[in-house]
């Protein structure tokens, strides 16, 4: 985290929407997570603006499939996707590196992995990962 968290909840009776920027006011970098009466059902990071991650929030269910979701990766100047319908402890990116070069980094409770051996498309490295992840 690059600053103190800021956001709000949004209470639904029996789920709860918690919305974060846990980066800086002119770097936001806006998360959501969902929680109901059995407990965390997602956390879907790296959204530009509050309103997006909102706006995500609200479609995100119970048993949703993990999905690809592009965003910008700050720095690194790579096409970056991260993997939705995660738990907050777990963080997947995945990016091309290189041309035909697509790589996956996990991050667990904030401790990033090192890239994964290469994969011809995003699609086959989100599906290396959760085989990965089983």
């Amino acid at each position: 985290m690059s600053g103190p968290a800021t956001g709000y909840k949004v209470d639904l009776g029996e789920t709860k929407i918690q919305i974060n920027n846990s980066s800086t006011p002119d770097r936001p970098d806006w998360y959501y997570r969902i929680e109901d009466k059995n407990g965390e059902v997602c956390c879907n990071q790296h959204f530009a603006t509050e309103y997006e991650a909102l706006e995500s929030a609200e479609k995100c269910k119970r048993g949703t499939r993990p999905s690809l979701r592009h965003f910008r990766l700050t720095g690194d100047g790579y096409e970056a996707y991260t993997v939705d319908g995660l738990t907050s402890d777990v963080e997947v990116t995945i990016s091309e590196l290189n041309p035909n070069d697509w790589r996956f980094r996990v991050s667990k409770e904030g401790l990033y992995g090192q890239w994964t051996s290469s994969c011809p498309t995003k699609e086959d490295a989100l599906a290396s990962y959760l085989r990965f992840a089983d």
